[in-house]
């Protein structure tokens, strides 16, 4: 069983949220969360969103999206 990183989680509420949501919305809208914290780049995120698919947490949707899965939901 595996558990979401931080960056992971926010990524996970904004799917949960706002599903189901392109890859640059995503890292845009992490961006504005993580603003402060130096350390998360798009890279990041975006390596981050993948860890999330890799990880049954998010799947791919129609039209090159994202949403948030069941595995998921029980993260958050």
């Amino acid at each position: 069983m595996y558990t979401a990183t931080k960056t992971e989680s926010e990524i996970l509420k904004i799917l949960n949220q706002n599903e189901p949501l392109e890859k640059q919305k995503i890292i845009e809208e992490i961006c504005k969360i993580k603003i402060k914290d130096s350390a998360v780049t798009p890279k990041n995120i975006q390596n981050a969103l993948e860890g999330c698919i890799a990880k049954g947490f998010a799947a791919s949707a129609d039209g090159g999206k994202f949403k948030i899965t069941e595995e998921g939901k029980k993260q958050l």
